[in-house]
């Protein structure tokens, strides 16, 4: 992983687990440049899988903690405060019903 990320040191290598069996996504692993944000990067989860409008997405990192990041966070930010020993970061994807 070193040498990729010295190929790369604009980008942070990401990991996107599912909570949801609704929530399907064809690719999992992702090169997200340092200044992209949370609410930038669920917008690109959200085009990706087929969730309905009324559903509303929320993202986690650190999989041993379940931390909520503030959506107006870099991944450069979270990278360097929630990676994990595979120098990967981790996050989850979860589904809540918003309208019932």
């Amino acid at each position: 992983m070193d040498k990729f990320l010295k190929k790369h040191p604009n980008r942070i290598p990401v990991y996107v687990h599912v909570d949801d069996k609704s929530l399907y996504m064809e690719r999992n692993k992702y090169l997200v440049p340092n200044e992209l944000t949370v609410a930038e990067f669920t917008r690109v989860i959200r085009g990706r899988s087929k969730i309905r409008a009324c559903d509303a997405i929320f993202m986690f990192v650190n999989n041993q903690k379940k931390v909520l990041p503030p959506n107006g966070a870099t991944f450069q930010d979270l990278y360097k405060e929630h990676r994990d020993n595979d120098q990967m970061l981790h996050v989850t994807y979860t589904l809540e019903n918003t309208f019932g």
